[in-house]
Formats: structure tokens, sequence, C-alpha cells
């Protein structure tokens, strides 16, 4: 059965021990890029939620949730000892199926927190500093972007890191 958000996606996640709620203190400034690359390099690789960020209570991160086969097999509803081939096979033809059109709403879940103009702020998001030679906080380090050229139809896929520019700009 497919997910129906991304709370119940992360239940599934810690019911098959790939996700690891992190609720000590970790400040934003390297060290929650630090904990999230040790913990893919030592200690498996599990998706982290990290549930304290310094300065951002209420507010929680989420890093590593799409780093293992297991957890791509699992985010589109297969078996978590799916072979990397079927899973490319299924991703393609996710992509590639029938559109479902969206349904444009005045009330529900995805109006209840909108900020626009001046009330918008980037930076009261717990975005991490990752590396120390790093030019700002990033709200992306590996988001994909899936964009068709309009002219030639052709479809590229490509990895983005999403950094903070100033309150109101990220690029």
């Amino acid at each position: 059965m497919p997910h129906k958000d991304l709370r119940d996606f992360l239940n599934k996640l810690e019911a098959e021990g790939e996700l690891k709620r992190i609720q000590a203190e970790v400040d934003w400034n390297l060290e929650l890029s630090h904990v999230a690359k040790l913990n893919e390099e030592q200690q498996g690789g599990s998706a982290l939620l990290f549930e304290n960020v310094k300065g951002y209570p209420g507010k929680a991160v989420l890093t590593s949730l799409l780093t293992s086969k297991k957890r791509v097999a699992l985010a589109l509803d297969m078996p978590p000892d799916t072979r990397f081939t079927d899973i490319a096979a299924q991703w393609v033809e996710r992509i590639s199926g029938t559109r479902i059109p969206p349904r444009m709403v005045d009330t529900g879940p995805c109006q209840e927190n909108v900020l626009e103009g001046d009330k918008a702020n980037l930076y009261d998001l717990p975005a991490p500093w990752v590396y120390p030679k790093d030019g700002g906080r990033y709200v992306g380090t590996a988001a994909y972007l899936l964009s068709r050229d309009p002219e030639t139809g052709r479809i590229n896929l490509g990895t983005y890191r999403v950094m903070i520019i100033d309150e109101q700009k990220a690029g």
C-alpha cells in the first residue's frame, strides 16, 4: 500500500529499523552534518531524524532518507530486498506513467502554514551548515530536480545543492 505521507513513510522506516531518531541536542553549524556523515560511514547509514536542533525548538531535520537501496525500495512500496535493476525499472515506469493532475484547494493541511513576502524567512528553517568551507547553510544537499527542455523535450535529472543566500533567497 502506498505511503499516505512523509510521517507514514517514516513510521515504515522505523518499523524496518531504517530510521534513527536523534533526541540529543545537535548544533546546525557543522555538528548535525558531521553526525550524519559518521552515520553513513560507520553505522550502516540509517535515515536520521534530528528532533532537537539547537535554536530551533519544535523543528526537526531529516537526513539520509534515500541513501540506501533498501529505503528507495521501501519508498516505492517494494520489498526491501528488491534488486537495484528492478528498483530502477520501477522508478522509470513511475516517472514516465500517467500524471495525476493537481487539485486546487482553498483549505487543508497544505494551507495551514503559509508565509509570503517579508513574513517568509529561510533562516526560520533549521538548515545545516554542512562543510567548513561552504558558503552558507543548505536546505538541500542532494536535491533532485527533474526538468524537461521545452524545445527538445529531453529530460534531465540533476542533483543540486540549495544554499540559503539571505532571508528570502536560495540558489
